[in-house]
């Protein structure tokens, strides 16, 4: 009987997982169905909708596609190394093969999946820190349903009781329709496959700390190995963390000499499995190359201590109280658990102390998050009188039903999206053509130029094209080579050096009409939505963060008000602006076969490319033309 029982509520977590899936692609699916009836072409991922991932995760699994293991260089040739935090990207490559190559069914396909599964990995870690199948049920439905596990530190940074208003309450009430075309985990990459492997190490390392054994070592040590590969600030926190688990270890060995053995079988296979990453990690640091990417990143430098999380560290304090006053009595050992993971994090905070530098501070929230959510929920367990009434039981099963509810209620709204979303999600049918006859005609890897990040970033994704090109995300290559590339692309598209001036200086505030204005474009260019993105920006899309120098609070990734992404400097657009005067183009000595020639290139400077006798026109329809150069060196 008891069986029967426990195989109907592992069912019920099997439908419920699924269910999550069909939830977070309805809406896309729906907005998909909707423009089909209007012959209108369907775009899940595009600039506008997902950037980084066109940048970066969606290029390089469309290099593992397109046959290179490991993705290194999108624009030029591979150096020797690669991006070491692979997985993600033979993932979600896996689905493009699946998919046929269509992008948009493969972004669906990775959300169905990836999001049952985080909703099956919450599920598990959430019975194996409290120990109760229904709560773990109801935290699966909140983790997946809500954005508390990436974005715990808006409900005590700035507008408290809105952004918990807007990031948790109104999910529970189904009559506030707010229409979502994505869910809070659907970003590619990070938390959307990052999770299906962080939240299953989290789990595992509970698992051993609860259980020392050979086999929960084994298991902790095998995938929390695997998260550098993921993702670089996951896998440098569990380091953290399984360090101070075995330095405390190593303190009680005396009283507790098993967990000491196990912990240090747990820590070898993580070290031995890292081997690869560190290897990696060392032949990227020795390139030349180096110090301009990690910069482009946005390193924060200096051996300082972290001050501007200083009411993450409060809030730790808090914690610790509250684990001290509800669990410490109950269960010392999980207590002094959460109490290491918590001085991980204030570690993790200023491991530049020891570094010198620590990329993209921000993102350790994304790490912390999942932490936080469980404990939080293991002191609310422990703080009931009974939290496993039935009268409790029954408020859980009632929260996750309006959850589910609120979800399915925001999916109907999609059934007949506002035009905003249909504007969102479709494109310029003549680019999609041109793409598919790229990859229909010009072979394997055909390496085409045009001087619109735009045009070169979606190239990356939509095609086996090797764009001239680059973007500072997605090559390895140093300044120097990235700016080489961007002012020859200009000088070949006959841009004046007073368009090329404005693409340096301008960011992206403003309207699009004053965009439009100052490039002298017909207003009406301003109805493309990609014409705010077009023009402005070339030096984020050159150099990202890399004019930050030293912890400056002004342009810290975890710092209120801080500018994400600094100017270039004047020095360097005076520099730029002489070196394209001095820059000489012959259409065959470039090193590329063919020019794209479209919407966003004609923003830019309008050509007769017909006209030059090195250039072959080999397709056009009404907004694109391809040419090819005849006598191209490969």
């Amino acid at each position: 009987m008891l069986i029967r029982i426990k195989n109907k509520f592992l069912l019920l977590v099997l439908t419920s997982a699924v269910l999550t899936g069909i939830l977070y692609i309805a809406p896309q699916a729906f907005i998909w169905n909707k423009l089909k009836s209007l012959q209108k072409p369907y775009l899940a991922v595009q600039y506008i909708t997902h950037n980084d991932s066109v940048k970066s995760d969606l290029a390089k699994a469309r290099e593992v596609v397109d046959g290179h293991f490991l993705p290194s260089e999108l624009s030029f040739a591979p150096q020797g190394t690669a991006f070491a935090p692979f997985i993600p990207y033979v993932l979600f490559a896996f689905f493009i093969v699946i998919a046929n190559g269509n992008i948009s069914l493969a972004f669906l396909l990775a959300n169905f999946i990836f999001a049952s599964l985080i909703f099956g990995a919450i599920y598990f870690l959430g019975k194996v820190i409290i120990k109760n199948r229904w709560w773990a049920l109801f935290l699966a439905f909140l983790g997946t349903f809500t954005p508390i596990l990436i974005s715990y530190y808006n409900l005590y940074y700035q507008n408290f009781w809105n952004k918990f208003l807007n990031d948790i309450v109104k999910n529970f009430y189904p009559l506030v329709n707010t229409p979502l075309a994505t869910l809070s985990l659907s970003r590619i990459g990070n938390p959307l496959i990052t999770y299906v492997f962080y939240l299953p190490a989290l789990a595992a390392i509970f698992l051993f700390w609860q259980k020392p054994k050979a086999w929960t070592a084994i298991l902790a040590g095998l995938i929390a190995g695997l998260t550098p590969y993921v993702y670089f600030h996951h896998g440098i926190f569990l380091f953290i963390v399984i360090g101070l688990l075995t330095a405390y270890s190593f303190w009680k060995r005396k009283n507790d000499p098993i967990r000491l053995k196990f912990i240090l079988v747990l820590l070898g296979i993580f070290f031995l499995i890292t081997i690869p990453y560190v290897i990696s990690y060392f032949s990227f640091s020795n390139l030349p190359s180096y110090d301009d990417y990690v910069r482009r990143l946005g390193v924060e430098e200096g051996r300082n201590f972290q001050l501007l999380v200083i009411r993450d560290y409060a809030v730790y304090l808090i914690f610790a109280a509250f684990i001290y006053l509800t669990i410490y009595k109950k269960d010392k050992s999980k207590a002094i658990l959460y109490f290491l993971f918590f001085g991980a994090m204030f570690i993790t905070w200023n491991i530049q102390l020891i570094t010198g530098f620590v990329p993209e501070s921000n993102h350790w929230w994304s790490v912390f998050g999942p932490v936080i959510f469980m404990v939080s929920a293991d002191i609310v367990y422990n703080f009931l009188r009974n939290p496993n009434s039935k009268l409790i039981i029954a408020i859980l099963i009632l929260l996750s039903s309006l959850l589910v509810i609120k979800k399915a209620v925001n999916a109907g709204l999609f059934i007949n999206p506002d035009q905003s979303f249909l504007d969102k999600y479709t494109f310029s049918q003549d680019i999609i053509d041109s793409w598919n006859w790229i990859n229909g005609n010009l072979g394997r890897e055909p390496k085409i130029i045009s001087d619109s990040f735009m045009t070169a970033l979606h190239l990356h994704v939509y095609t086996s094209a090797r764009s001239y090109l680059p973007n500072w995300l997605n090559t390895l290559a140093s300044n120097e080579d990235v700016e080489n590339r961007f002012l020859v692309a200009n000088k070949s598209f006959g841009v004046s050096k007073e368009i090329l001036e404005k693409r340096l200086r301008l960011e992206s505030g403003g309207t699009c009409e004053n965009l439009a204005r100052q490039f002298d474009l017909d207003i009406k260019a301003c109805d493309d939505r990609y014409t705010f993105y077009n023009l402005p920006d070339a030096a984020f899309h050159l150099y990202g963060r890399y004019f930050v120098y030293g912890p400056s609070k002004e342009y810290s990734t975890v710092a209120q008000g801080s500018k994400p992404f600094p100017p270039i400097t004047e020095f360097k657009i005076q520099e730029l602006l002489a070196r394209f005067d001095e820059t000489k183009i012959i259409w065959p000595e470039i090193g590329v076969e063919y020019v794209y020639y479209g919407p966003w290139e004609k923003q830019f400077s309008q050509l007769n490319l017909a006209k030059d006798a090195n250039l072959e026109l080999v397709y056009k329809n009404l907004s694109v033309e391809i040419y090819k150069i005849n006598g191209a060196f490969k």
